[in-house]
């Protein structure tokens, strides 16, 4: 009876392992492409604000942008500033 009454729960870890995981995962996109992005940006010296924000489709070829405003202590440009959303398309690499 004992081990009758583990395959159960076995089957139900391993479904939440395979189908639970990737799809916290996929829900999270947004949350992750905008921590990415702005870790990204800081390694390249851009600072931005706490608007900052990355929204990703959910077949992941679009992004959106939110506004905000980016600064840089050196270089030409020393800041840039998106006052709507600003759409990304995926395309082909030239």
């Amino acid at each position: 009876m004992a081990a009758s009454s583990k395959k159960p729960v076995f089957l139900v870890v391993i479904l939440v392992v395979v189908l639970g995981i990737p799809a916290a995962l996929w829900l999270a996109r947004g949350v992750i492409a905008t921590s990415i992005a702005r870790d990204e940006l800081d390694r390249r010296g851009l600072v931005c604000d706490e608007r900052f924000s990355l929204e990703v489709s959910a077949l992941f070829d679009e992004a959106t942008i939110g506004p905000t405003r980016c600064t840089r202590a050196e270089g030409i440009v020393e800041a840039i500033e998106l006052l709507e959303d600003f759409g990304v398309v995926a395309g082909d690499a030239v």
